[in-house]
């Protein structure tokens, strides 16, 4: 892959993570919006890029908005890695496939990063995921089971909106860069993603919240 492309790529990759993470500190939403440039990056350079990206963009929100990202490098880039194999192994082909990726990450993410908050940051961080954490922690779990099921409930809807809005911008892209990702998707991910998001996320919700309380 020439030089030049990577050099333009990478750069505009991590800007869009950079203002995703800016406008969820802005308005303290309650997602993340910092995968967007790395699913990018790993469907059009590869796994490897893909992971440069991640550690890109953790240094550069880490240094520009909030530090809180630095240490959640190494995630970022195995985030990368999953986003660039998954295109490889054809997961951006159908929209199934594409939720199925976004799913993949997500839970990835949930886990990977438990010990980042619980070591590093005494499982808070100041993001809205630290209100889950706490009631969960009222509910009677330990530290490390609340940080996971308060992950899970956030990492899992934003990794997905994030794959389907990586998907959406390539799929806005010119044709020669599209041809990159062999077999992209055609169909309208967004729209039809945010309805499936929002079904995971009261399964989620069901499944981590209430069904403990009734049993």
């Amino acid at each position: 892959m020439p030089a030049t492309y990577i050099a333009a790529l990478i750069p505009v990759a991590v800007a869009i993570n950079c203002i995703g993470a800016f406008i969820v500190n802005t308005l303290r939403l309650p997602v993340f919006l910092d995968f967007m440039g790395i699913a990018i990056a790993g469907f059009l350079a590869g796994p490897w890029w893909g992971a440069t990206t991640g550690i890109l963009t953790c240094l550069a929100i880490g240094l520009l908005i909030n530090p809180v990202y630095l240490p959640f490098a190494p995630w970022a880039a195995i985030g990368g890695i999953i986003y660039g194999y998954g295109a490889k192994y054809g997961l951006v082909k159908s929209f199934a496939r594409v939720a199925l990726l976004g799913l993949i990450v997500g839970i990835a993410g949930g886990f990977i990063t438990v010990p980042i908050y619980v070591f590093v940051f005494g499982g808070a961080t100041g993001h809205f995921s630290d209100v889950l954490t706490a009631s969960f922690l009222a509910m009677g779990q330990q530290l490390a089971p609340a940080v996971l099921s308060a992950k899970l409930l956030v990492e899992i809807p934003d990794k997905m909106l994030s794959t389907f809005l990586g998907v959406a911008i390539l799929q806005a892209m010119p044709e020669e860069l599209k041809l990159r990702v062999p077999g992209l998707t055609k169909a309208p991910p967004l729209k039809r993603g945010l309805i499936l998001i929002v079904a995971i996320v009261i399964l989620l919700v069901l499944g981590i919240v209430v069904i403990p309380r009734i049993v």
